[in-house]
């Protein structure tokens, strides 16, 4: 037996044993960057204190991972992390990895919706990265933190979602629906409270920049680099500002900084297109020619833009003069309803890459040499790849 398979088999075996208490691990383990995550459901109601002398007769081996820490979320449901597993990892040149967006689990999706979480396990990602929408806050749950975990906890006893987590290492960011109400921003009153609940359910490396909250961050896997962006947190509409200046700063700085080969900046919202249906970045025209222009000047290479939302699929490209193409890869949604009205006036959309229906991406990542960006629909059917040569990510010369 494994050892992962052994720990987790005494976790559980401690949990439902002590001192006659009832536990059940509602999800878990979840592998994120730092810890091993669990929701854990009680037979009754249990302080934390009460909660924590249990749990620390149920962690019952020595210099192995123990509980780094837990917390009462809702009633009778704690999340608890734990360090991560000592395992060897073998970093590969050649690896790949799954993303997703709009995810609507256990509310109006049959069975047969929900396939798609399966489907996007059976690829076999190192690690999944999590575009936005991935709980939905409908029906005002966005008003109480306690309605909000609830809907969180509800995602995670989906068992084909709990398929996907536990396939690698999830990251996340949010857009609006996991996040407040339809198209919430900066003035969202309740968004401390969100942070709160995300920061509950998501192990990222970090949140926020410099002071500056929000569920921005940054991690790297093998030759690439992948920049987390906040679309909601610091976005204030009046300012004219999406990102914010500390999260656009920090966003140009980490770029300067990278070595990568591949720099993949994932966005809740579209980059790149120039649609006037929905919301982009284009939106906010100071800050997306801010970026441009920055990534032009400072000749910034190996640059995919990845991004949800839309409630469809496409790929786009962007011409620039004297430098190499800019590209993005959106997918939308894995169960979340369809929008062909938002298909309108996008310029940049690469033909025959819009696709209505369930879908996720998967991006395979072969060395130094050149990526694969790939559309899958519910059932795991490949719809549509785009090869990318690294050379082609980098300034024209003569």
């Amino acid at each position: 037996m494994k050892l992962y398979q052994f720990l987790f088999f005494l976790f559980c075996s401690g949990l439902t044993n002590v001192n006659a208490q009832s536990f059940e691990i509602e999800s878990g383990p979840i592998e994120g960057h730092n810890y091993d995550t669990y929701l854990i459901k009680t037979s009754k109601n249990l302080e934390e204190d009460k909660f924590q002398a249990y749990l620390e007769q149920a962690t019952i081996w020595k210099d192995k991972p123990s509980v780094a820490r837990f917390k009462k979320v809702h009633k009778k449901y704690y999340v608890v992390r734990t360090a991560k597993m000592n395992k060897d990892i073998v970093v590969q040149d050649t690896f790949q990895f799954i993303l997703g967006s709009c995810s609507f689990a256990k509310l109006w999706n049959t069975p047969k919706r929900e396939r798609i979480f399966k489907s996007a396990a059976d690829k076999q990602g190192k690690f999944m990265i999590w575009m936005g929408d991935n709980v939905y806050y409908l029906f005002g749950r966005s008003k109480k933190y306690k309605k909000m975990t609830k809907a969180n906890i509800w995602m995670r006893s989906a068992e084909r979602v709990n398929h996907l987590l536990s396939m690698g290492a999830n990251y996340a960011i949010w857009d609006d629906h996991d996040f407040g109400p339809n198209n919430a921003d900066g003035y969202f009153k309740n968004k401390d409270l969100s942070l709160m609940v995300f920061k509950d359910f998501w192990d990222n490396p970090s949140y926020g920049s410099n002071g500056n909250d929000g569920v921005f961050t940054k991690f790297s896997y093998s030759n690439s680099d992948f920049f987390l962006l906040d679309s909601r947190f610091n976005c204030y509409p009046d300012k004219q500002e999406m990102l914010g200046r500390v999260q656009l700063d920090w966003l140009k700085e980490e770029l300067r900084n990278s070595k990568a080969t591949f720099k993949f900046i994932v966005s809740g919202l579209q980059i790149l297109p120039e649609n006037s249906i929905g919301e982009e970045l284009a939106d906010y025209p100071k800050e997306k020619e801010e970026l441009l222009a920055f990534l032009d000047k400072e000749e910034i290479e190996g640059v995919i833009f990845c991004s949800g939302d839309r409630h469809y699929a496409e790929f786009n490209k962007l011409e620039r003069a004297d430098n190499y193409t800019l590209y993005e890869f959106t997918t939308s949604p894995m169960t979340s309803w369809k929008n062909p009205a938002w298909t309108r006036n996008n310029p940049t959309r690469v033909e025959n890459t819009l696709v209505l229906e369930q879908n996720f991406g998967r991006i395979r990542v072969l060395g130094d040499n050149a990526c694969i960006l790939e559309l899958y629909d519910a059932d795991g059917k490949l719809l549509w790849s785009q090869h990318i040569k690294s050379l082609d990510l980098k300034k024209k010369t003569e």
